[in-house]
């Protein structure tokens, strides 16, 4: 492309006459010549300076003209303009007036370019050379759809567009967004984005309240700390709190705003908000696609550490056991803010290697081997997840967590003899009363004897059903039948079931390498990613 050309394409777009094609021209050629960029700001710097000096001549001449036939006194400056200004002859009207016509109208006419350049959509050129207002913090499986970018890239203004994986993205003003393919996302400010598709989580530090994401269908504003938007392909969006306050206006009523706070959701389908439950575990933190570069790199066991803080600090966990740093009798419970007399107590419990070398683990040599913990309070949904190695399969009842309150409520998670996972709420405060039972199908066999595994159950009191996961996957769902609050009180991990037994039955034969109690119900998406951040191999 010649420089004349270039020359033409910036004087159409400037004076506001190009076509689509002409500006589609020009964009591409500034995407990839600097020079040509270059010249398209000296350009641009030429009209607003010509501009400037047009309207203060013409300013000039107005008022001598006026002078000549009203007198006025003019105002003395407070101090003297040090710059030069260069005068118009003033021997004969005839002389000076086509000069200023001529300036008055390119100075209309810059000034008009001037605003066409400002106001022009966001998808223009103007924006491809502007000041760096983010920076491309990680990237992780990221297939690009768009030009791509290493971590560490600064960015300026435009669209990021990944057709898998998922990015960080660091605003200058202080906000963070994750993104998870496939998605379509823009960077439009140093505190401003638009996402068209797929999901995104914000977190924003109180520097940068008032951060703004905008959608097909909506925009928020976050005045709190987080939360998540999802875009379907079809334009219907999401809008999750998770911590804060965030306020909606759907693209259909502009001007009316609804604020969301914590644990609140919306649904925007052709200018319609309509509530949906709260999930927001299903949007991708920053943590979370930390563990997923440290799997990538082969780093399990960073990968896994990293992620136990993230439980450790999730509102809902009341008990999470790592069972590393076991200190004597004592093993520390890691929920941030631990419950009051949740403390752990071990019972002939010994070290062994968990999923990884230099991984703890919790082993139960004997039949009196088994942890004691204390949960007070009373729940109306739970998750319990853990990894265990079982060594051997007893007949009766292998115990995981089996409380000892003996009243309405208690809580009782287990194996079976027959390698089943199985949930067991008693029904009434007499012990002899109903139990409430959900088992899964047989999920120990004897090939996974003395392998690692993830089991999990969810009790949800909303929807009124138990789940049962193993390695990830649904394994069992059943109605819930008990209609009270869980509790678990006094409860044992591992030790001996003696419900009605004179002589009780083994214990847990096998390790625990991990064990955790939430006081919610999780998605199958979060007990899935539980299992793929921390299964001991890696993909």
């Amino acid at each position: 492309m010649s420089e004349p050309r270039l020359s033409t394409l910036v004087q159409r777009y400037l004076a506001g006459e190009g076509s689509p094609e002409e500006i589609a021209e020009l964009e591409g050629w500034l995407r990839v010549d600097a020079e040509a960029r270059k010249a398209f700001w000296q350009e641009v710097e030429w009209h607003s300076l010509f501009r400037q000096w047009g309207e203060e001549e013409w300013g000039k001449e107005a008022a001598r003209a006026h002078a000549r036939v009203t007198p006025i006194a003019m105002p003395q400056p407070r101090r003297p303009v040090a710059r030069r200004v260069y005068q118009i002859p003033r021997k004969t009207k005839s002389a000076c007036a086509p000069l200023v016509q001529a300036a008055a109208v390119l100075a209309i006419m810059a000034t008009l370019a001037f605003g066409y350049w400002k106001t022009r959509p966001r998808v223009a050129i103007a924006v491809a050379d502007v000041e760096e207002i983010a920076t491309l913090e990680l990237a992780v499986d990221v297939a690009w759809q768009s030009p791509g970018f290493t971590p560490g890239t600064r960015l300026k203004p435009g669209r990021l567009q990944i057709e898998r994986g998922a990015i960080v993205v660091a605003l200058d003003r202080g906000a963070r967004v994750v993104v998870e393919g496939p998605a379509d996302f823009e960077v439009t400010g140093d505190n401003a984005g638009v996402l068209r598709l797929g999901r995104a989580r914000a977190h924003v530090p109180e520097p940068a309240h008032g951060f703004k994401l905008e959608t097909p269908q909506f925009s928020a504003v976050d005045v709190g700390t987080e939360f998540g938007c999802e875009v379907a392909g079809n334009g219907t969006g999401e809008l999750h709190v998770i911590e804060g306050r965030v306020e909606l206006e759907a693209a259909a009523h502009r001007g009316e705003i609804e604020s969301l706070v914590q644990n609140q959701a919306r649904r925007i389908e052709r200018g319609v908000a309509t509530a949906v439950p709260a999930q927001p575990l299903a949007f991708l933190s920053e943590d979370e696609l930390a563990c997923r570069e440290l799997r990538a790199k082969g780093d399990l066991l960073g990968a896994w550490r990293r992620q136990a803080k993230w439980i450790d600090q999730h509102p809902a966990t009341v008990l999470h056991l790592d069972f590393e740093g076991a200190t004597g009798s004592v093993m520390p419970n890691r929920a941030r803010p631990a419950l009051e007399g949740s403390d752990v107590r071990m019972f002939g419990g010994q070290a062994a290697t968990g999923r990884w070398p230099g991984k703890g683990a919790l082993g139960f040599p004997n039949d009196e081997a088994r942890l004691e913990f204390g949960l007070p309070g009373q729940f109306e949904s739970m998750t319990f997840f853990a990894w265990v190695k079982v060594e051997k399969i007893h007949e009766g009842i292998n115990p995981l967590v089996i409380g000892r309150s003996r009243r309405a409520g208690e809580v009782h998670w287990y194996l079976y003899g027959n390698g089943a996972l199985g949930f067991c709420v008693q029904s009434t405060d007499n012990p002899e009363g109903d139990w409430a039972i959900s088992r899964s199908e047989r999920v120990v066999r004897r090939e996974n004897l003395g392998k690692w595994m993830f089991v999990a159950t969810v009790f949800d009191g909303v929807s009124g059903t138990v789940m049962h996961y193993v390695n990830g996957e649904p394994v069992a769902t059943s109605a819930r039948t008990s209609r009270v609050p869980l509790q678990l009180g006094v409860a044992d991990i591992g030790g001996r079931y003696a419900k009605n037994a004179e002589v009780p039955p083994p214990g847990l034969d096998g390790c625990l390498d991990e064990l955790a109690i939430l006081s919610t119900a999780l998605g199958a998406d979060d007990i899935a990613r539980l299992y793929e951040q921390g299964k001991p191999e890696a993909r």
